[in-house]
């Protein structure tokens, strides 16, 4: 005759097993969260005192260097203006006139004072 008990079945084996098993499964569960926690924790350690600090370096250097770079293509439209001139047949003109003591066919040189 089968037991009325229901902690003992003859199918199911004891209510036991069954409940430790459970009990295992909630355990693991629990753990679970415990380790995603503990990732997620290091993870926002990691980034405040490593990270953090390195990416603010990091910006800093940008800042810098991306005015650094503005005043250079400052520096580089002025020497773009200069190569122009310097090809022009005026700036060549008036620099051998005036460095080179040089003058263009049909023009008097003459000097004023003790030079």
């Amino acid at each position: 005759m089968p037991s009325s008990n229901p902690r003992v079945s003859p199918r199911m084996g004891s209510v036991n097993a069954v409940s430790s098993k459970a009990s295992l499964k909630r355990r693991l569960f629990k753990l679970r969260y415990v380790a995603v926690a503990v990732v997620c924790g290091w993870a926002a350690f990691h980034y405040v005192t490593f990270q953090r600090p390195m990416l603010q370096n990091l910006e800093m250097q940008h800042a810098e260097l991306a005015s650094k770079l503005t005043q250079l293509k400052v520096v580089h439209q002025d020497l773009q203006k200069q190569v122009v001139e310097l090809h022009s047949k005026q700036f060549i003109e008036n620099y051998a006139a005036s460095h080179m003591n040089l003058v263009m066919p049909g023009q008097v040189p003459f000097t004023i004072g003790g030079r």
